[in-house]
């Protein structure tokens, strides 16, 4: 401020470096080089790889030891066993639809076979055969997968093999229930006597309207007489209010009914989607 004496701001003292501070200074530097050289030299030994190698002599206090002649395995195994080890460990697999959906008979036979040939693998060695799970009880499907599935399995409970369901004639003209040549005159529960079978599921029992009126087959496959009856009446009468089209394609490609249940001849195995309960409630009633 004006009117007061400038303080004087010390000027800082010059150090004065001795002799013996050099010499400190220098000893100091000497030891730090020699400590960074030898770290170094530690490094480069510990990434450095062999180099040398080194020439192993045998024991000349270690006699060689005898060894006897080996004779073939195929000697000492008999024929019926080297029959068996002969074939190859996995078979050849052909994907027909036998190997995709088996019957549950043919899966207990496997299921048997594996049991004792593993039993069998416990005389051979000290630790027995690991039990793989089963491919076809231990599997994610899909949903169109299952829905094949579910028809295949009912399918053959209506008496349609395989071969029939994916044959041109069955699955894509009519249904094999329909009677074309069916009179008034004739007796409904005769009609129904004529096309059912005792050994056919209760739920999957033809209905009058399956016999009288032609119909897609895949609602024969459907375990829901109430929603077979409506659909296929309302469609060959009424064909403005149902579209057998439109339903085929949400059941078929939109997954509209699904079969979550092991029982697909059963009612109660089967779902129905929200949006297929509300745009089909005519045909579903109650459901």
């Amino acid at each position: 401020m004006p009117g007061l004496s400038k303080e004087r701001i010390p000027k800082r003292r010059k150090r004065v470096i001795t002799p013996a501070r050099k010499e400190q200074n220098r000893i100091a530097q000497r030891l730090y080089r020699q400590r960074q050289k030898e770290r170094l030299q530690r490094e480069n030994q510990k990434i450095k790889p062999l180099t040398t190698l080194r020439a192993i002599q045998p024991d000349p206090s270690v006699k060689p030891m005898r060894l006897e002649p080996v004779h073939p395995v195929n000697s000492d195994i008999p024929e019926m066993d080297r029959g068996i080890r002969s074939r190859p460990s996995l078979a050849q697999m052909k994907l027909t639809l036998d190997h995709f959906f088996p019957s549950s008979d043919e899966l207990d036979i496997q299921y048997a076979k594996e049991q004792t040939s593993d039993q069998d693998g416990l005389h051979y060695g000290p630790t027995s055969k690991t039990v793989l799970p089963d491919l076809y009880r231990n599997t994610l499907e899909l949903t169109h997968s299952a829905l094949l599935r579910a028809c295949l399995h009912n399918a053959q409970s209506l008496g349609i093999s395989i071969k029939q369901f994916f044959s041109y004639e069955c699955m894509s003209l009519c249904s094999p229930f329909y009677r074309a040549n069916t009179a008034m005159s004739d007796d409904p529960h005769a009609l129904i006597k004529n096309v059912s079978s005792p050994s056919t599921p209760a739920h999957l029992q033809p209905t009058l309207p399956q016999i009288l009126f032609p119909h897609h087959p895949i609602l024969d496959l459907l375990p829901w007489p109430a929603l077979r009856t409506r659909a296929v009446m309302l469609a060959a009468t009424a064909p403005t209010l149902v579209d057998a089209v439109d339903l085929k394609r949400d059941i078929v490609e939109k997954s509209g009914i699904v079969c979550q249940g092991e029982q697909p001849w059963d009612m109660h195995s089967w779902v129905a989607a929200p949006w297929f309960l509300k745009k089909w409630r005519l045909l579903l009633g109650h459901f």
